[in-house]
Parts: C-alpha cells; sequence; structure tokens
C-alpha cells in the first residue's frame, strides 16, 4: 500500500480533476469547498495576468525579430513569442496558486448541520406524517430484557406477560446495549485552515487583479502595431496552453512525488471538506450508543485460496500490464526521439530560402526570362553582357546618386563573396572522321563532351597555338586546372564535366566588364569545340542569413543546339547561438545522445540474437536510421569546419580572389539527404509500434498474404511496359523531347498511366502508329493490369479480414492501454478485469452447455425452494406446504414460525 508506485498512481488519479484548475471548474468533486464560481474567477484572474505580462514584455522590452517566423492566419509565431509566453505563464503562477490556496484552505465562517441530524430529523418527519403506530404491534418494555456484551443484565422489567394478536406468548426480548461500555471517542487531527475572512482577500485580490490587467492591457495594446500584436497574441495562446496543459498537471505530478516519496500514505490530502466544513454530531441527554464504534471491533479474516482459474485470469493480466508498459515506454521514448529529429530536420532548412533562390533567378535570367530562351551563340552573348554583367552589381538611384553597396548583388541584399566567373569547357578538335562518302566534303569532326576528351591546353588570341615567348598572353584562352579554381566535377543534361576550364573575370565596372566579353565575342571565344559554359559565383544574405551558390549551365552540343540550365543552391551554413537556433543545437546534441543509446541497445540485441538478428526486417530499418545517422553527424561537423575556413578566408581576401562555395554546397546537399532518409525511416517505423492496432496491422498482414501473387504480377506487368517503352522510344526519339531517352519515355509513359499525356503531340508525330500504340496502351495498362493488381489486394483483404486465425491475440493490448490510461486519468469507473473476462469467457461458451445449464434450471429451483422449507416451515418438501394450504383447516400443519430472540438495536 506504501509502494511509490500505488500512492503515486492513487493520488493522481484521484486529484486531476481536483487539482487541475481549469478542468476541476467541470469536474470538481462533491462536497469540496473551493467552488466553481471561484474557480473560474482564478482562471479569469490567472488569463488576465497572463496577458498583462507578456504585453508588457513587447511594450517595456521588445524582442529582436526573427529569422523565421510561422504565421497561422492572423498570428505570427516566433521563437521570441513562444519564449515570452512560457515565461508569463511561469510569473503569474505563483499568484495564482496563493490564490487558490486561499480560496481551498480558508475555514467557513458557520459550519453547516450535520448530515446525520440532517437525515433524522427528515426520516422522522416522514415516519411521523405516513405511518400510524399499532401498539399491539410495537414492542413494549414488558417483553425487552437488557444486557451488555458479556451478557449480564442491566436491567430487570417485570412486568405482565406481553402477548401478540393470536394471544401467544412470547418470550422476553434481548436487547444487547453498551450503556455500561464508555465509549473514547478518537480525537480527530486538525486540518490546517487560514481564517474564514482570507476569501474575503482572495475575491479582493481576484477583483483587483483582473481590473488592473484590462485597463493597462487596453492602453498598451493602443500603443502596439499590427506585427507586434499579433506576436502578443501568439505568447498569450502560448501562455494559455502551457496553463494547461503543462504548468497544471506538472503540479499535480510533483505534489504526487511529495506524497509517494515523503509522506508514503495513499490516502493524504485527500480528504474531503465535507466532514470539516459541517457541525459535530453528539447524543443527547438521554440517549446512549448501542453499540461500539467499528473501529474497536477486531475482525478475524480466514484465509480462502483463489481459484486456479481466477490465478490463471490474474496472471495474464499482470503479463498484459508488463507489456503495455513495456510498449507506451516504447512509444513514448520513440515519440520524443521523433519530435527531436524533426525540430533538428527544421533547424537545419529555412523558410526563406525559395524566396532567396527566387530573387537571384529573376535578376539573372532578366526581366523577359532571357536565359532560359537561349537557342543560339548570339542570344548568349546578349545574355552574358546585357543581362548578367548589370546584375552583379548594385545600380545607381534613381537620381543618380552612386551607391554606397560595395561588392553587393542587384538586389542589394546579397553580397557576392569575391566575384563571378565564366568557365567554358571544350573538346579537344578533329578526334573523329567524317565518313568516307563525305571526307572529301566535310573537313573537321568533333565528338560530344566527356571528361576523357576534355581540352586542356593553352592557347592565344582566338585560338590559336600557344606562344610561350609573349609575355602578355590572353588569360582567357589558357586553361585553369580545377584545384586552382576549388571546382569539382558538374552533372548537366547531357554529360559530366569537370571543374576546371577556360575562366573570364567579371570583375571590375560594368564598362570594363563589358567591354572585355565584347572584344572576346570578336576573337571567337565560342566556337564548334565548345561544350559547357558556366557562370559561377556566390552571394550571402545576411538579413535571412544564408548562402547562394549560382551555376548558370548552357550545354553547347554537338547537334548545334543549345540546352541551358540553372542551379541555385541556397544552403544555411552558419548558426547563431540564441533564440530557437539554441534550442536546435540542443536537440542536436540530444539526438546525438539517443544514437548513443540506440548503438549500445542494437548491440545488446544483436548479442542476443545472434545471425537472427538480422532476419528481421524493422532490425534493419533500425540500422539504416544508425549508420546513415552516424554518417551524418560527421558530416555536420565536417560541413561547420569547411563553412568556417571559407568565411575566414573571404575576411582576409574580401573581392580580391575567388570564392566557390560548391564543395560546401554539395556535402551540404548530401547532408539533407541522410536527414531527409532519418527522417523518412524514423516516420516510418512508428508502424511498427502501432502493429497492435487491428486496421494498422491489416495492411501487412494484406502484402504478406499476397506477396507471391504480386511477384508474378510485377514480372508480367514489367515486360508489358517495357515492351511499350521500347515500341514509343523508337517511335518518338527523333520528334518528341519526352521520348529522346530511354528514361524520358518510362517516365512520359508513368505519367500517361496517371492521366498526364498530350495525345495531340503523339498523334502528330505519328498519324498512323501513335494512336494505335497509345490505345493499345491505355487498354493493356491502365483497363488491364492495374485492375488485376486491385483484384490480387481485394481478394487477399477480403481473406485476412475475415481469418482469425492469422489476427494474433496482441490485437487486444490497445484496448488494455486505453482503459487503463481512463482509468488513470479517472475517466471511468475502475472496472474489475477478471470479472471482464469471465464475461468474455461466457460469451465464447459453446451453445451446448449453456443449454445444459438451462436444463438445470428447474432442479435448482426446486433444490432452494425445498430448503427454505425445512429452514422455516420445519417441512421436508416445499410441495408439502403447497398441498396441505389447499386442504381444510384440520388439515394445515402446525406450523411453528421461528423467532429471532436476539435483535441489536443499532443507534
Amino acid at each position: 500500500m506504501q509502494e511509490f508506485s500505488h500512492v503515486f498512481s492513487n493520488h493522481t488519479r484521484k486529484n486531476l480533476n481536483d487539482g487541475h484548475l481549469w478542468f476541476s471548474i467541470l469536474s470538481r468533486p462533491v462536497g469540496n469547498r473551493f467552488t466553481r464560481l471561484q474557480r473560474a474567477g482564478c482562471c479569469l484572474m490567472a488569463l488576465w495576468l497572463e496577458m498583462l505580462v507578456s504585453i508588457m514584455f513587447y511594450k517595456v522590452i521588445p524582442p529582436a525579430g526573427s529569422e523565421n517566423p510561422v504565421k497561422i492566419g492572423p498570428l505570427t509565431i516566433t521563437p521570441a513569442s513562444v519564449m515570452i509566453g512560457l515565461e508569463s505563464s511561469l510569473l503569474v503562477f505563483p499568484i495564482s496558486l496563493l490564490v487558490v490556496n486561499f480560496f481551498r484552505k480558508s475555514r467557513p465562517r458557520k459550519k453547516r448541520k450535520s448530515r446525520i441530524m440532517a437525515a433524522y430529523e427528515k426520516q422522522s418527519k416522514a415516519f411521523q406524517k405516513k405511518n400510524k403506530l399499532d401498539r399491539n404491534t410495537v414492542v413494549t418494555p414488558s417483553a425487552v430484557k437488557f444486557s451488555n456484551l458479556d451478557g449480564e443484565d442491566l436491567q430487570e422489567v417485570k412486568t405482565k406477560p406481553h402477548k401478540s394478536k393470536n394471544d401467544e406468548q412470547l418470550e422476553p426480548i434481548v436487547v444487547t446495549t453498551t450503556a455500561s461500555v464508555p465509549v473514547k471517542k478518537k480525537k480527530k487531527k486538525v486540518r490546517f485552515g487560514f481564517p474564514w475572512w482570507c476569501i474575503i482577500i482572495a475575491w479582493i485580490l481576484t477583483i483587483l487583479s483582473t481590473a488592473t490587467a484590462t485597463v493597462f492591457v487596453i492602453f498598451y495594446g493602443i500603443q502596439l502595431g499590427n506585427d507586434e500584436t499579433s506576436m502578443w497574441l501568439a505568447s498569450l495562446f502560448v501562455s494559455f496552453f502551457t496553463a494547461i496543459l503543462f504548468t497544471q498537471p506538472i503540479k499535480v505530478v510533483l505534489i504526487a512525488v511529495f506524497i509517494a516519496c515523503i509522506m508514503k500514505t495513499p490516502g493524504a490530502e485527500q480528504e474531503e471538506d465535507m466532514d470539516d466544513d459541517e457541525e459535530e454530531f453528539y447524543l443527547k441527554t438521554d440517549e446512549e450508543w448501542l453499540h461500539l464504534p467499528v473501529e474497536g471491533r477486531s475482525r478475524k479474516i480466514t484465509y480462502q485460496p483463489q481459484k486456479p482459474e481466477d490465478l490463471e485470469r490474474a496472471r495474464e493480466q499482470r503479463l498484459k500490464e508488463i507489456k503495455m508498459f513495456s510498449i507506451f515506454r516504447e512509444i513514448c521514448f520513440y515519440s520524443f526521439f521523433v519530435i527531436i529529429l524533426m525540430v533538428v530536420s527544421y533547424g537545419n532548412t529555412n523558410s526563406m530560402a525559395y524566396d532567396v533562390k527566387s530573387v537571384l533567378s529573376s535578376n539573372i535570367q532578366g526581366p523577359i526570362n532571357n536565359f532560359n530562351k537561349i537557342t543560339t551563340r548570339e542570344m548568349y552573348w546578349s545574355w552574358l553582357r546585357d543581362v548578367l554583367v548589370p546584375s552583379l552589381q548594385v545600380p545607381d538611384w534613381y537620381n543618380g546618386q552612386a551607391p554606397k553597396e560595395n561588392w553587393y548583388f542587384s538586389d542589394r541584399h546579397s553580397l557576392i563573396l569575391g566575384y563571378a566567373v565564366v568557365r567554358q569547357q571544350r573538346v579537344i578538335p578533329d578526334l573523329c572522321d567524317p565518313h568516307e562518302y563525305f571526307e572529301d566534303i566535310v573537313n573537321t569532326c568533333n565528338v560530344a563532351y566527356s571528361v576523357g576528351d576534355s581540352d586542356v591546353s593553352n592557347y592565344g588570341a582566338e585560338w590559336t597555338k600557344y606562344n610561350e615567348t609573349l609575355k602578355h598572353q590572353a588569360i582567357e584562352f589558357q586553361y585553369t586546372d580545377w584545384d586552382v579554381l576549388d571546382s569539382y566535377p558538374f552533372l548537366g543534361r547531357h554529360g559530366l564535366y569537370s571543374g576546371g576550364g577556360y575562366i573570364i573575370d567579371l570583375s571590375g565596372d560594368i564598362d570594363d566588364v563589358q567591354s572585355r566579353i565584347d572584344k572576346l565575342h570578336s576573337q571567337h571565344w565560342i566556337d564548334k569545340h565548345t561544350r559547357a559554359i558556366f557562370v559561377e559565383f556566390s552571394v550571402y544574405n545576411a538579413e535571412v542569413n544564408l548562402f547562394g551558390v549560382i551555376n548558370m549551365l548552357v550545354e553547347f552540343l554537338p547537334t548545334g543546339s543549345l540546352y541551358p540550365t540553372e542551379r541555385i543552391d541556397v544552403i544555411h551554413l552558419l548558426r547563431t547561438y540564441h533564440g530557437f537556433a539554441m534550442f536546435v543545437i540542443i536537440s542536436e546534441g540530444i539526438f546525438i545522445g539517443f544514437m548513443i543509446f540506440f548503438i549500445v541497445k542494437e548491440i545488446n540485441n544483436f548479442r542476443r540474437e545472434g545471425k537472427k538478428y538480422f532476419s528481421k526486417f524493422w532490425n534493419w530499418i533500425e540500422f539504416l536510421i544508425i549508420s546513415i545517422s552516424i554518417a551524418g553527424v560527421v558530416l555536420y561537423f565536417y560541413r561547420h569546419v569547411v563553412s568556417k575556413e571559407l568565411v575566414e578566408k573571404f575576411k582576409e581576401n574580401g573581392s580580391k580572389e575567388y570564392i566557390k562555395l560548391q564543395y560546401v554546397a554539395n556535402w551540404n546537399e548530401v547532408f539533407m539527404y541522410m536527414l531527409g532518409t532519418v527522417v523518412f525511416l524514423g516516420t516510418t517505423k512508428f508502424l511498427k509500434l502501432l502493429r497492435f492496432n487491428r486496421r494498422m496491422a491489416l495492411l501487412s498482414t494484406t502484402l504478406r498474404a499476397c506477396a507471391k501473387d504480386l511477384f508474378y504480377f510485377g514480372i508480367m506487368f514489367f515486360v508489358v511496359f517495357f515492351a511499350f517503352v521500347s515500341i514509343f522510344y523508337q517511335l518518338f526519339v527523333t520528334i518528341l523531347f519526352d521520348f529522346s531517352d530511354v528514361v524520358y519515355t518510362m517516365e512520359s509513359l508513368i505519367g500517361t498511366l496517371l492521366g498526364a499525356f498530350d495525345f495531340e503531340s503523339i498523334s502528330t508525330a505519328s498519324g498512323l502508329l501513335g494512336p494505335i500504340f497509345f490505345f493499345l496502351y491505355m487498354a493493356f495498362m491502365p483497363f488491364l493490369l492495374i485492375n488485376m493488381f486491385l483484384t490480387i489486394l481485394n481478394e487477399s483483404f477480403t481473406e485476412v479480414k475475415h481469418d482469425n486465425d492469422q489476427q494474433a491475440n496482441d490485437y487486444e493490448m490497445v484496448d488494455f492501454i486505453m482503459r487503463h490510461f481512463k482509468g488513470l486519468l479517472g475517466m471511468n469507473k475502475a472496472r474489475d478485469l477478471l470479472h471482464e473476462k469471465n464475461n468474455k469467457d461466457v460469451d465464447k461458451t459453446p451453445a451446448t452447455e449453456i443449454e445444459e445449464k438451462i436444463s438445470e434450471f428447474p432442479s435448482k429451483v426446486d433444490q432452494l425452494l425445498d430448503t427454505i422449507a425445512k429452514v422455516y416451515f420445519d417441512a421436508q418438501k416445499f410441495d408439502d406446504i403447497i398441498s396441505k394450504m389447499g386442504g381444510g383447516p384440520e388439515e394445515k400443519p402446525k406450523l411453528k414460525k421461528k423467532l429471532n430472540k436476539n435483535i441489536n438495536f443499532v443507534a
């Protein structure tokens, strides 16, 4: 009875409805002196004070702006608003607790009348009003003999013998009384309480606090702007829900822990106020107690062994409880891990990243999206000179004044790290020979780009032979290695390009850069050997603390066409150490702690299970989560070190040295892939925790039941699908872009299954075969094969749903958990689980056994009646009584009714 778990759960369950200030308005215990009106007044006071405290934060000490505000309707949620809400709730809590204790602990000014006396008076009046006493039926003192518990006579009444209505002489009735036994009433311990006038003080504090808060909130609210009002409302909501979900439940839990650890009494602080608020019941001068107090009686309890069936059910119940708590701990622990994982994932992203990318792209693309429309060399030169170069510098103001922002992008917010460069990739000339039929006509032949065929030679102006004796050579025609540029291979649409190349430096004034571009244009810097041109630079936006890595690629294909590609990576590299960012850093430390725990746990599981460990699917999921998380943690710290080195390099050299963030951007991309994979696997693992839900288990059971059928169906599906891929690729490879590659063809046909297709372009490209194969594809794939797939799933689902043998007993665990959880919160009455089990057993009893019990019912009734006849009427069978009651008076049996001669009067 004094174990921690018993005392803690007992106190928490009984006092959650009374101790929680907000919930207790509706669930106030009966007889509690803390009324609903007083509780509502305390809630109103706490809410108004939280409004006042939070608005004073915004007016007296305005919080700093947030990098990532979250807007939900009219509310603007920032880390500062959340912290203000929490602080407001904590500051108001002591005042609210003081007023609540005044109301709860104040003694009443005048006690109520005793419930015993009120019930006695009510019963006496009702008895005298509705009943008429018959003196012949009332026991008189002539037939009463008083004695104490030891059998000693206390009073002998010598009167005439008393007779009943039937003139039968009755023996004196013995009344057992305790008149000679002195009753020592146990003195009740007086509970602590405030004087009655403390209620008046509590009401004064409540009314004054509410009125003062109202006045100041109105005055401060008039002075706040729209943004501050939105954040203040968000803080108020945080304070409100903090009080409901955290402050009040934590108060109840802490009190329960204190009682369970220190006082160790299950009934501590749980007495009702009803007994203390009413008058004591005293006997009158002519009254005496006719019984001993209940506490004075000793009762010997004989041991009765439990039935084996009940013990077995209790054992099953206990095993379920152990398993329930294990599952509950696992769910809570893993839920906390997923929350931390979500915080880490969100902390490494920024909601403003897309806006930064959109601004950079619109400035680089041009007013009419010039870059994506480039199809010729001349259009590329025009975009490079008239769009890109002006966007790399801040333009003059509207009045002609020169800008003060140096090294900034044209949006006036992004700082250019170093300067921008244009990098060209070329192929070695004449690596292929024309066909023999045209070798007399065509003199040169150039291949498509590959890293092995990349040209790394130095040239003079206009791609002439390089002369080492000349001192002033055009650096735009000399090859620069990748390690000098700190550049790495880049995957384009038509090839993988190396990190080196021929460079154009775009630093300097706009006029100087444009004149150099015009000169290179006249020197044919772009010719038939050019295969790719990159525009590369990096920026930093200090207002949102984000870096931008820009790569504008144009691929020059051997066919003469140009294929522009834009890639802008917006990455979050630098961390701040205040507000929400500090919370993210703490969460990352907790995540590392989780990883250490999971590693130790899985090592122990592997040592216990051995080779069978890798035969379980969820063990592989856990293994992948741990492996990818370890790699992500290592990459996280490596990215931080590299980022710090690049920032230090820029601080030392400024715009004098070219700085490229491609290396960091690539590692950041890998890190985000890892983080996303861990979030996906971690969220998927919740399916394992929900395996005890019957409906959730139907999914996995259905897939296991039809796995073999789906395997053979998949083989047939992919054979037919690749047959259509081959025919569509052959028909439209030279006509339609969506079918110009095998991979593109597969993507287009899968999109066709989902309803995304362009039938007009297909019929135009091939007027006869195109529509024929398109209709064949639509007839076979969506209508035939997809319906077969759904039929297999439906059949398996129907079988699994009606097959009780495939459903384990573990499915009862969810109901078991919910029943205990509701009982812990006091949401339902405690029920006997063994009784429920017995009811289930009765439901599962075969029909034949029930029929047998029904057939035995009449004989059981006869046995009961015969027993009544023997005990009360001195007859052998009940039939004798019935038969003799139907005859004449002389045939009636002389039945002697047994009288109870010992009557105990209870006061």
